[in-house]
């Protein structure tokens, strides 16, 4: 009479976390990716990872690209609670700026401030602008109306043209854009702080 072997229909567990082992670092591998720094050395940058997608979804494909951030987006910011055909009839559109698009120096008591719209095609035509600002924290958390103009700046030249800006309703006012590209030279108040980190808008 054959014995019952004591290891029938029990699964072998090494198996199992071998398999649950590979996926892991293959999750792992697509959501980091290496980046060169000087002398050669590598650092891990974490980016955003692709979550799965419903096939039986529509409009979905194998391979569809996320679209691009260009830089900008459309926001009712200054006009909360307008209505679209009411934004329409002001005639002016406003957009969030991507940090990207801006270059920010302060030596001494002035603060220098770049806007790079050259790629931006809302932008394309477009030969002044109002500019506006808010607090962001190291969440990216936003804070309006924190931050006033009048009270931090004593006075905005416009660098295209060297003339003074006008600081009306927490905007800067008619500041000039040449070929593609803003360029601000802000007079620093003596309370101004200088670790403050901001979101950008632009109204045109």
């Amino acid at each position: 009479m054959k014995k019952n072997n004591p290891t029938d229909g029990v699964m072998d567990t090494k198996d199992l976390l071998y398999i649950m082992e590979s996926e892991f670092k293959q999750d792992l591998s697509n959501a980091y990716g290496a980046v060169k720094i000087n002398k050669g050395k590598q650092v891990v940058k974490a980016t955003d990872v692709t979550s799965k997608t419903d096939p039986k979804k529509k409009g979905t494909k194998k391979g569809t690209v996320k679209p691009k951030n260009r830089g900008i987006k459309r926001t009712r910011r200054n006009n909360p609670t307008g209505t679209a055909d009411e934004l329409q009839k002001s005639g002016t559109e406003t957009y969030s700026i991507s940090p990207n698009l801006v270059e920010r120096l302060i030596l001494k008591n002035n603060e220098f401030i770049q806007f790079n719209f050259k790629d931006i095609s809302e932008l394309k035509n477009t030969t002044s602008c109002n500019l506006s600002l808010n607090i962001i924290d190291g969440m990216g958390e936003e804070y309006k109306n924190e931050f006033k103009l009048k009270e931090n700046y004593s006075a905005v030249i416009d660098n295209n043209t060297g003339s003074s800006c006008v600081i009306e309703n927490e905007s800067i006012k008619n500041v000039s854009i040449k070929n593609g590209v803003v360029k601000l030279k802000l007079d620093l108040k003596p309370n101004y702080n200088r670790a403050l980190k901001f979101i950008y808008y632009v109204e045109v």
